[in-house]
């Protein structure tokens, strides 16, 4: 009985009033933002679509892919990949060459070199799960770097 008296004490004439006030000033904000931001009329006809159509890129000749064994000492020839020479993406299968943050399958993928992308090789190599490892850069941009594995890598060759 007590909370009943006390809940009659809180309730009074001016506190149902300044309910009434607040919850219709509340749905007025409500209604107002709602008409404020609704569509304005319909056009009568839809907006015409541009299209900007990119010409597909020419083919590069894909050079066979070398064999991926490690040599130690430096040959000449120009089917060997040394620190230096360019080299061309190539036999991924349209998937793209992984360039890695350093060598090895586990490293995050720094970004993807499509096939027909000429590097040039700055580091290695190195050897990692298996693999031969050469530190790239596109000689364009060279934010555009990392280790990939030798096997989808063809020597440019010398003029």
């Amino acid at each position: 009985m007590e909370l009943r008296s006390i809940l009659r004490g809180c309730i009074t004439p001016w506190v149902l009033l300044g309910a009434v006030l607040i919850s219709s000033l509340l749905m007025a904000v409500t209604f107002l933002f709602i008409w404020w931001t609704s569509q304005g009329s319909v056009p009568s006809q839809p907006g015409t679509a541009i299209v900007h159509i990119i010409a597909a890129p020419t083919a590069i000749p894909v050079l066979p892919t070398p064999t991926s064994s490690f040599n130690a000492t430096p040959q000449t020839s120009d089917n060997i990949i040394l620190v230096g020479t360019s080299v061309i993406v190539s036999g991924t299968g349209g998937d793209g060459l992984r360039l890695r943050f350093s060598p090895g399958l586990e490293s995050k993928i720094r970004l993807l070199a499509p096939d027909g992308t000429q590097l040039q090789v700055m580091d290695g190599p190195q050897q990692m799960d298996n693999y031969t490892w050469w530190y790239l850069e596109n000689p364009g941009d060279r934010n555009q770097r990392g280790w990939a594995v030798a096997d989808f890598l063809s020597p440019v060759p010398s003029p």
